[in-house]
């Protein structure tokens, strides 16, 4: 999946704007959340995390006043406040379903050593 993204290129895309990347990135991500939620929720976590990477490393190389590592920074805890929803992966629903999913895992695993 890390190659997948990386072939991606996102940061190369700067004739893109955000709405069209979260279009284009959106049902991908909401697939690997669906499964990798339920079975590998820390590989999915750092999966998620460098997307973020990227969108910021987009956001730099289109916008010449994010250049520096602090106003990117910046940027980038004001979009995510002010947009939660824009991608799958930072909706608050994401997060609870992933969280119930490690839960039924857990629980799951629970049963099975209490009854072995």
């Amino acid at each position: 999946m890390s190659r997948k993204i990386r072939s991606w290129r996102i940061h190369q895309r700067s004739n893109a704007d955000l709405a069209d990347l979260a279009e284009w990135i959106n049902p991908i991500v909401r697939g690997w959340i669906n499964y990798y939620g339920r079975f590998n929720k820390s590989r999915l976590q750092r999966l998620l995390q460098r997307i973020n990477t990227y969108i910021v490393r987009w956001a730099r190389n289109k916008y010449k006043r994010l250049r520096s590592f602090k106003k990117a920074k910046k940027w980038w805890r004001g979009l995510v406040d002010r947009e939660p929803g824009l991608f799958t992966h930072w909706s608050p629903g994401s997060e609870d379903q992933m969280r119930r999913a490690v839960q039924r895992e857990t629980v799951k695993r629970g049963s099975v050593r209490g009854q072995g």
